[in-house]
């Protein structure tokens, strides 16, 4: 295999702002209050159950900072690259990134931090039925949005995924007003949209723990 793209790139192409499969013509729910800042109760820092990665909640951003170790052996070394002491060394550009080696295993550590929600800059935050709605500002007719709760210590970030045909199905609740249905944006009611997601229509779950102070 060649050469392996970084943890670093991946998470900021999971980060990037592409239009998302399923999309709302303004944000939701339609009619419930926006928020200026994130509850106390729900700032802090949390650990993600699934990997090394943190958030940090204040009031007005939710902060993301990652770390992950990638690992290939020599022999997948892209030809575009050598190793000069500690560091991969790109042959035509001379950049370089650090890297440790343990026998014939070549291993990055990558670290980082980026935002993915920040209240004002694009970015609404609602409330609606004890949870807390992430719209996400794309264009004037675009909002991809996110589903934030937090119960006995655990903060679950859900989005809408569509990897099976039943979510389809879920999204026929509300496609009886769809604003652009070649490209899956709606426009739902408060009752349509609340029919949806407590239907399990926020499929796709990201947990994390709260630490203590």
């Amino acid at each position: 295999m060649k050469y392996i793209l970084s943890f670093i790139m991946l998470v900021l192409l999971i980060l990037s702002a592409c239009e998302p499969s399923v999309s709302f013509s303004e944000p939701q729910p339609k009619d419930a209050p926006i928020l200026t800042s994130f509850p106390s109760f729900i700032q802090g820092n949390y650990q993600s159950e699934n990997s090394n990665a943190t958030l940090k909640i204040n009031d007005r951003d939710i902060i993301i900072n990652f770390a992950n170790d990638t690992k290939m052996h020599k022999k997948e070394l892209d030809s575009s690259y050598f190793i000069h002491g500690n560091y991969m060394v790109n042959k035509k550009t001379k950049d370089s990134v650090k890297i440790s080696i343990s026998g014939d295993t070549i291993v990055q550590h990558i670290v980082g931090i980026d935002t993915i929600f920040s209240i004002g800059k694009g970015n609404i935050l609602k409330k609606f039925k004890g949870h807390y709605f992430l719209n996400t500002r794309y264009n004037d007719s675009t909002w991809e949005v996110k589903r934030l709760s937090l119960e006995k210590s655990i903060l679950t970030i859900a989005k809408i995924e569509l990897d099976h045909i039943r979510d389809l199905d879920k999204l026929k609740i509300i496609i009886e007003n769809p604003n652009d249905t070649i490209s899956n944006r709606y426009h739902p009611s408060n009752k349509k949209f609340k029919q949806f997601e407590s239907n399990g229509g926020f499929n796709g779950e990201d947990k994390f723990i709260k630490l203590k102070k």
